[in-house]
């Protein structure tokens, strides 16, 4: 320790030196203006250095549906332009634009998502499942629904939205993950900071999602209302936040942004000559207290840009990349305006302790900044503010590890200097664990890094392009696991883990068994994860019907990747409702009541109803689409069926004509039972032997039409089914195929033995976009001992153009058709179709009887409706067939019958 006498010299010297060292400040003064910075983690255990004194840009990003991809044409003049942007707040569409670049996604990632994705698809009010993705047996209970209502007990629960939205979170789920940064549930810690915005629907309140799952968080915010369900998130329910943030510019600046950037895509409200249509009356009165919150929000922003594409409609998708070029090219105008009013504000921030500079001259000793002090050289005045913007800027791509400015001032002069120590070069790079993807391709994409300094920004580009190469061949969940640098050897070490499985954890089945859901879901412990199998396993999990959404997640456990899937349940039972009205059998209605998950356990139990005044079914099923972990089927139904049939009479008219009359009626019935055992073939047919029982009836009803009959029959029968129809009403692709061979023994306890074997076709090729052709046929053969209810029927509008439904009956029938159908440029209020066919063909008792000679032409055509409940189809047709008599009468015509109809074909 200094003595008390040290102190005292101490103090001395000090006092003797303080005049001195006063001349010396007043004739020659140096000081360091120095730059601060903060550290900013990135991915992959970077560091960035954020310069304190820059304003923290937040983007506000809006929502405004299919307007609202002209952001990503904003983002991309802005990127280009190197703006900052330091916190993405997005709404509805808006938060799923920036929860990609958030996550890494590039500019042009996000163009080519939103240029190549189905939207009206993911959006649309269409809510039947996508054929493709069903069962044979799903496809036909799907085909003839118009409603589908879940059951509370035996109370209908009306459904919240026209879509239930799962397929879009599928959707959401894929791009997650497909994401060139790793998936974390802390929106902070993402390549920028993110929030999306949803509305409380308990409350009314904006809420802001910042962590957790990234596709809840998207879909969550984009639930427009009435068109996609709810999102239920923790103990509430969200829906759209465009109701109560629509531009988030409040939001962002609550997030603590300093310089908020709202970028405007919403969109004028409705012109009165639309208010004819329901649904825009009620988007209309959405709009308007929507349109005032914007406004607001508008005014608090510190700049806006608005998209360009206001005069588009909100559902729209069909020039995508039309509206992404507007916002591009709407954007680079005023780029520098928005760099002036930002650059002020950073300007501003340096004013503190704020000196002037007189007479600047270059002091030959700077090491950096060459360019910089040039511009300064003559200057009469020049501020400190100006040198440390300017040193900023110089160190915006982090460049130099240290960077400050040296001063001398005297009295005839200033003296600056510039002094840093750059970033050290990277010599080389090396590379652990890439064995799924090619080394050399590695090499290829990062060697521009070579010879270029270490900094973050640098690094996290080619890291992500690594990672982009691994998720383009299906490897979603590699991820970077070691980033080292060696300062002197300059060395880059970059090791990879390429994504494998530890555990799947699944939560939220309550009531469902989990090896139902894992038996859908390909992927396993242990397994590499696969991007196809990935995606395969949520298509098959939507297909069973069972859950309303599928969230799944990653956790880091120790290294390891721990898959989580949540699912939310539906209600099991349901109740699905048909209807078709038609000048033949009119009306129609049917319904299908069921439990969809018998005791967790993915199989069936089913009531069915169908009533005409001609015909009527009551049926009760149990069915399994899979048994256990297998792909084999059952199906065990219990049935009474009865149909009407008139039998018809030709009477010539003249040489040339002749007409159709009723000359008799009769019912036919069928009680019984059956249990159908077979295999699945993939999701596009199957292989079926059934084995049935039942007892068929036949009586009068008009004159002693046929001979009265109540017989037992017992048959084996072995069938095959194809179909591969890529939807349904208006196919424009696809196959639907179904061969039978069956078989009335009466070793089997059948009153009666027959055979009967045939098949049936209907096949599509679409010839451009609006035009498809398709091709039928129907072929059977049975035994002169096939009993009258089991005969062939031939006729009506589905089946042969200028027949009555069920005008020719035999045991052999032979049908070809050929149709061309055109949807039509204009809508008679819903889609429209004209559809034009030729049918050919015949119906025989015995097959000694088939000849040539017998078959029947049919041309007609139809005009289609696609409305909510069914296709109405009008339809117009007649039938002829050619004589021997080739001189005077060649054609025999039958009348002109006109057809109606409006639901689905049973």
């Amino acid at each position: 320790m200094f003595s008390r006498i040290s102190i005292i010299k101490l103090l001395l010297i000090i006092a003797l030196l303080l005049p001195a060292f006063g001349f010396v400040q007043s004739q020659d003064t140096t000081f360091i203006l120095m730059t601060e910075y903060a550290e900013k983690s990135l991915p992959f255990g970077l560091k960035q250095k954020v310069a304190v004194p820059r304003p923290k840009v937040g983007l506000a990003l809006s929502g405004g549906g299919a307007r609202a991809l002209a952001q990503i044409g904003v983002l991309r003049a802005l990127t280009e332009r190197g703006f900052p942007i330091d916190l993405v707040v997005g709404t509805s569409m808006g938060s799923i634009i920036g929860g990609l670049y958030s996550i890494g996604y590039s500019v042009e990632d996000i163009d080519s998502v939103a240029s190549f994705t189905k939207w009206d698809d993911l959006l649309g009010g269409e809510a039947k499942q996508n054929r493709r993705e069903l069962f044979i047996d799903q496809k036909l209970s799907e085909d003839k629904a118009v409603l589908t209502l879940q059951l509370d007990g035996l109370k209908p629960i009306l459904p919240t939205a026209i879509n239930d939205g799962q397929r879009l979170t599928n959707y959401l789920n894929l791009l997650s993950f497909q994401a060139p940064v790793r998936l974390i549930d802390d929106f902070n810690a993402f390549e920028i900071p993110f929030r999306a915005v949803a509305t409380n629907l308990i409350t009314g309140e904006p809420y802001i999602l910042r962590g957790g799952s990234l596709t809840q968080a998207m879909r969550a915010s984009s639930s427009v209302s009435f068109l996609l369900s709810p999102v239920r998130y923790d103990t509430t329910l969200l829906v759209d936040g465009g109701l109560v943030a629509n531009i988030p510019v409040d939001i962002a600046r609550q997030e603590g942004a300093d310089f908020v950037l709202a970028i405007d895509a919403t969109g004028d409200l409705h012109s009165p000559d639309r208010f004819d249509l329901p649904w825009i009356v009620a988007d209309q009165v959405i709009s308007i207290p929507v349109k005032l919150l914007n406004s607001r929000q508008l005014e608090n922003a510190d700049f806006v840009i608005t998209s360009g594409v206001s005069a588009s409609t909100l559902a729209d998708f069909s020039e995508v990349a039309g509206m992404i070029d507007l916002g591009y090219e709407g954007t680079l105008p005023i780029l520098d305006s928005l760099e002036e009013v930002y650059n002020k504000r950073f300007y501003d921030n340096l004013r503190k302790n704020e000196q002037y500079l007189r007479r600047v001259t270059i002091d030959e000793s700077s090491t950096a900044g060459r360019e910089i002090l040039l511009s300064y050289i003559g200057a009469d005045s020049l501020s400190t503010a100006r040198i440390l913007y300017d040193l900023y800027q110089l160190n915006r791509s982090n460049e130099y590890d240290s960077l400050y400015a040296v001063i001398r001032s005297g009295e005839d002069a200033s003296y600056i200097s510039i002094h840093g120590r750059r970033a050290p070069l990277i010599r080389s790079i090396s590379y652990g664990g890439i064995e799924r993807i090619d080394t050399a391709a590695v090499n290829a994409r990062l060697k521009r890094l070579l010879n270029k300094p270490f900094t973050p920004h640098r690094i996290l580009d080619g890291a992500k392009e690594i990672l982009k190469m691994y998720r383009s061949a299906g490897y979603s969940l590699a991820e970077i696991d070691t980033l080292q640098f060696s300062h002197q050897t300059g060395v880059l070490y970059i090791s990879v883990k390429e994504g494998l499985i530890s555990d799947i954890d699944i939560i939220g089945n309550t009531s469902t068994l989990e090896t139902i859901i894992t038996r859908e879901f390909p992927l396993r412990p242990g397994d590499l994860f696969i991007y196809d199998s990935f995606q395969q396993g949520l298509t098959n999990l939507r297909s069973t019907n069972l859950f309303e959404n599928i969230i799944v997640s990653v956790s880091k456990d120790s290294g390891r990747n721990r898959l989580i899937m949540e699912v939310f349940e539906k209600e099991t039972n349901l109740m699905r409702i048909g209807l078709k009205l038609e000048n033949e059998n009119n009306p129609q209605i049917s319904f299908d009541i069921r439990d969809n998950n018998v005791f967790g356990s993915g199989s069936e139990l089913g009531l069915l109803l169908f009533l005409s005044p001609r015909a009527g079914i009551l049926g009760a099923e149990h069915r399994a689409n899979r048994i256990f972990d297998t792909y084999f089927t059952y199906r065990i139904n219990a049935y009474y069926s009865w149909d009407d049939i008139y039998i018809y009479r030709e009477n010539a008219i003249s040489s040339a004509n002749f007409n159709k009359t009723i000359s008799g009626e009769y019912r036919q019935s069928f009680t019984g039972i059956s249990l159908s055992l077979g295999s699945q073939v993939k999701r596009f047919g199957n292989l079926i032997i059934t084995g049935k029982y039942e007892t068929i009836q036949t009586s009068n009803l008009r004159d002693n039409s046929v001979s009265e009959l109540h017989d037992h029959i017992s048959t084996v029968k072995i069938s095959s089914a194809i179909d591969t129809q890529d939807k349904y009403p208006f196919p424009e692709r696809g196959v639907r195929f179904h061969a039978y061979y069956e078989t009335a023994l009466k070793a089997l306890g059948s009153d009666i033995a027959f055979t009967n074997l045939g098949f049936e076709y209907k096949g599509y090729i679409p010839l451009t976009e609006s035009h498809v052709l398709g091709t039928g046929a129907k072929v059977g053969f049975a035994d002169a001992t096939m009993p009258l209810p089991y005969h062939y029927s031939l006729g009506g509008q589905n089946s042969f153009f200028g027949m009555r439904e069920d005008e020719f009956r035999g045991r052999q029938i032979f049908l070809t058709s050929v149709d061309y159908r055109v949807r039509l440029p204009f809508d008679i209020y819903f889609e429209s179709y004209a559809l034009f066919r030729y049918d050919l063909g015949s119906m025989w008792e015995v097959k000694d009887q088939i000849r040539f000679n017998d078959l029947r032409h049919g041309i007609g055509m139809t005009l289609s409706l696609n409305t909510p409940i069914g296709p109405a189809d009008f339809s117009i047709g007649r039938s002829f067939r050619f004589t021997k008599n080739l001189t005077d009468t060649p054609i025999r015509s039958g009348p002109i019958y006109l057809y109606f109809s409006i639901g689905y074909y049973y």
